[in-house]
């Protein structure tokens, strides 16, 4: 672990079992799941889509103001438990955004729309640096949060995912590629609509702040998969095992990672992926076995899956229902971009 790491400090969620986190993370360990059938939406024997929401009115207006409402919801969430001093500093800080990967029924240049939405309803907010990831998206954007919080003046940042399936072109497309979960295909997925949103800080600036650290991000591993979702070929699940090597391999010998978060959501696809990633380093984990995945619970939430995952992990070592310390969040893009994130909840305790 580095001198100064970065440490979660607050977790924000909106979801279709909760809107905060503490609410969705007490949901998904209930079981407790979001579905409904979609009041207009029909798969391809014209039956009604099976989706992810909270209520029937959140299935309502465009997808750029259902994202937008969705974050700003998230971030409250995570802004209520920071004291005033603290909250002035993140609304000065930076905020790193994991929007979804180009797919019908997103508008186009959805990033600087986003960007500009959130500029002029929130302008005394963070700055949005938006990128489109996908589900390793917040992962992606962990990665690289020492070194901005680093060179920050501000040595706070916020890092938020958000994503809707819920567009008609984007549940057609779905359906067209055999990855929406229907009576005729047990293996596709859940759509959803979610925002998952972490405030970030360094060890030492929580400290000097009286702010209790929820967890560290002990490390970060990034890699891409050489057979992505729709490819041609066999994914053998290379690119996961690289991913996750990277994010152990300051562990010793005798530590071992006490359970797995990961966007497992029903496709046959990320269940082997998965599964050729265990048999190659099942040795590192406690119980290779036992992962969480509340894609059951909340539907397939894409961009927003890694602070969503954090949420969860944070949410459980504050009411002491974690099987140990180190918790692995797992992410895969559709465009092949992987994410392994190893958090470690002791300071929490």
């Amino acid at each position: 672990m580095i001198d100064d790491p970065v440490c979660i400090v607050a977790t924000g969620a909106c979801t279709a079992v909760g809107l905060s986190a503490a609410a969705s993370a007490a949901a998904v360990r209930a079981g407790i799941a979001g579905f409904m059938e979609h009041p207009s939406f029909t798969d391809m024997l014209d039956e009604p889509v099976i989706c992810a929401a909270s209520s029937a009115d959140d299935l309502k207006g465009e997808i750029l103001d259902c994202l937008v409402a969705l974050l700003c919801a998230a971030f409250d969430d995570a802004l209520d438990s920071m004291s005033s001093p603290v909250r002035e500093r993140f609304q000065r800080g930076s905020l790193l955004l994991a929007l979804p990967e180009e797919r019908p029924g997103l508008p186009r240049g959805l990033s600087a729309l986003v960007a500009d939405r959130l500029l002029s309803e929130r302008p005394a907010g963070p700055h949005p640096f938006v990128s489109e990831i996908g589900h390793a998206g917040g992962g992606i954007a962990l990665a690289s949060a020492h070194e901005l919080l680093r060179g920050s003046d501000s040595a706070w940042l916020a890092i938020a995912g958000i994503d809707s399936y819920l567009s008609k072109d984007t549940v057609l497309w779905l359906d067209q590629n055999r990855q929406l979960h229907t009576t005729y295909n047990a293996w596709g997925f859940v759509p959803g609509q979610a925002a998952g949103v972490l405030l970030l800080s360094t060890l030492s600036d929580a400290r000097a702040m009286a702010v209790r650290p929820l967890a560290v991000v002990e490390r970060v591993g990034i890699d891409r998969e050489e057979v992505p979702l729709m490819a041609e070929g066999v994914c053998l699940g290379w690119g996961l095992t690289r991913c996750v090597r990277a994010a152990l391999e300051r562990l010793s010998e005798d530590e071992k990672v006490d359970r797995i978060y990961c966007d497992q959501n029903g496709q046959t696809y990320k269940a082997e992926e998965m599964g050729f990633m265990l048999a190659r380093l099942g040795n590192r984990f406690h119980e290779p076995a036992a992962f969480v995945a509340p894609a059951d619970c909340w539907g397939d939430v894409g961009a927003a899956t890694v602070p969503l995952l954090a949420g969860l992990v944070t949410n459980a070592a504050l009411r002491g229902y974690v099987t140990g310390p180190l918790s692995l969040l797992l992410a895969g893009s559709d465009s092949g971009r992987r994410a392994a994130v190893l958090l470690r909840t002791a300071l929490a305790a």
